[in-house]
């Protein structure tokens, strides 16, 4: 596929400052053109007939009988967008006492950005069809962040609304069968997607400031109108699968994340970290198993859960630790012949890293990688993995020699298997799952002098 494309861009603003408030009126312009060609041959052309040879006629009279008119063709499109948004900025301080137990607000409010778009495409193959699109959409903002007296605590609260159009070249109505188990079509009545977010955000500033310790969270929601499915129908006899974009409601997803560090001991030498993460997400797709029958919804629920500990010990310039983590999915559809998913991923091990003499640098970590719960006992494995690298510096820290061996006791598999949002496994090939290499690395940078 040949491609031609460039940009360019604009934008101006203009600030109104008083002593806690802030007023922005912004514009913005942008364009962007882009040419794909796409020419696909019955068979694979000679490499010696590339389009930069001059081709007698006959050669040519002959690729025009082995084109494939349905899946070659030829797409302009310039998009140009035009940005408005007066934005509302607050940040106010107050002083609490006069030992500068200060608090702070900021309010930051777009109530009236919206994007004008225009989008114009030619598309130019076995039908000749030209498709605009001109709108206006909005989207507004609200930021916020709030610190306690002395601001011990700091809280931020985030919203935001977008719209998107949907992409060009699925409105093409025409079927494209290149890869002819898996054909796709267009849909000219997409509809634009709106997408609403929330976010919530909590850190212990100066509230644990002196005490070793590190306190933060964050929690959010997500939701979806008109979102884009590529919705397929699987033919069971065939074996092939047609796509085809449409909208669909549905869509969400909300979730809740806590970290917390803490020293166990007086001295600070061993150190705590825990973080507990727990994702729940809503995803509707469009299915069908059965070639004469339309899509329809297809609703999986997941629930993902996480927990990560870690223990450190420091001894001068030394650290040794040990970690554990555990995950579990739960993965439900009503759908019939879909089998729920209940795994746990567990890992666990230890790491550390010493200061040898001669000031040798040598660092490792050990690792039990465990999965259970799988359909498919092929997934459930365990695997030890073993890394660790040595390093010497030299010419005062600006020149190092290291030398790494990931996987040394070839545990390790080259295939990953994943879950994706409509609880369907993924499986993905690593060419190099095992490795030695060395490395050296010679620093340029120069420290100013001191005056």
């Amino acid at each position: 596929m040949d491609r031609h494309k460039y940009n360019y861009n604009f934008s101006a603003e203009y600030y109104i400052r008083t002593k806690n408030w802030l007023l922005r009126p912004f514009y913005s312009m942008s364009h962007r053109y882009e040419k794909k060609t796409n020419t696909l041959y019955g068979y694979n052309m000679p490499d010696s007939l590339g389009m930069g040879d001059d081709l007698l006629p006959s050669v040519t009279d002959n690729l025009m009988r082995i084109l494939d008119p349905r899946n070659s063709y030829r797409t302009e499109q310039h998009i140009t967008t035009h940005y408005l948004s007066f934005v509302i900025m607050l940040n106010y301080k107050r002083w609490k006492n006069r030992k500068g137990n200060e608090s702070r607000l900021y309010i930051r409010v777009e109530p009236f950005a919206h994007t004008y778009e225009d989008k114009r495409m030619h598309f130019v193959g076995l039908i000749d069809n030209r498709r605009c699109i001109g709108r206006w959409l909005p989207s507004p903002r609200f930021n916020s962040s709030y610190n306690t007296p002395g601001y011990r605590h700091e809280l931020h609260l985030d919203y935001s609304m977008t719209v998107n159009t949907p992409d060009m070249f699925n409105l093409i109505d025409m079927m494209f069968d290149s890869d002819p188990l898996n054909i796709h079509l267009g849909n000219t009545n997409l509809k634009n997607t709106l997408r609403h977010r929330i976010d919530f955000r909590y850190r212990a500033d100066k509230w644990l400031q002196g005490t070793g310790r590190m306190l933060s969270a964050n929690a959010g929601y997500s939701h979806v109108d008109d979102a884009v499915a590529m919705g397929y129908v699987y033919d069971k006899t065939t074996g092939i699968r047609t796509y085809q974009p449409d909208n669909v409601d549905g869509n969400w997803d909300v979730w809740l994340h806590v970290y917390f560090t803490t020293p166990v001991d007086r001295k600070r030498r061993v150190t705590l970290s825990t973080a507990t993460e727990v994702d729940h997400g809503h995803n509707v797709d469009l299915v069908s198993l059965d070639a004469a029958v339309a899509p329809s919804r297809s609703i999986v629920r997941q629930v993902w859960a996480r927990e990560n500990l870690r223990m450190d010990y420091r001894f001068g310039k030394n650290k040794v630790g040990v970690r554990g983590r555990v995950g579990y999915s739960n993965v439900r559809n009503s759908r019939e012949g879909f089998q729920s998913i209940n795994a746990a991923n567990i890992d666990y091990g230890m790491n550390a890293l010493l200061n040898l003499p001669w000031g040798i640098e040598f660092s490792t970590d050990l690792t039990m990688y465990s999965r259970r719960g799988y359909s498919n006992r092929s997934m459930n494995t365990d695997e030890l993995v073993w890394n660790a690298r040595l390093a010497k510096s030299f010419d005062k820290g600006r020149f190092t020699v290291a030398l790494e061996g990931f996987d040394i006791l070839g545990n390790l598999s080259n295939i990953n298997y994943t879950i994706n949002g409509q609880g369907r496994v993924e499986t993905w090939v690593n060419s190099i799952p095992q490795y030695a290499m060395l490395r050296a690395v010679y620093k340029l940078n120069k420290q100013p002098k001191k005056k």
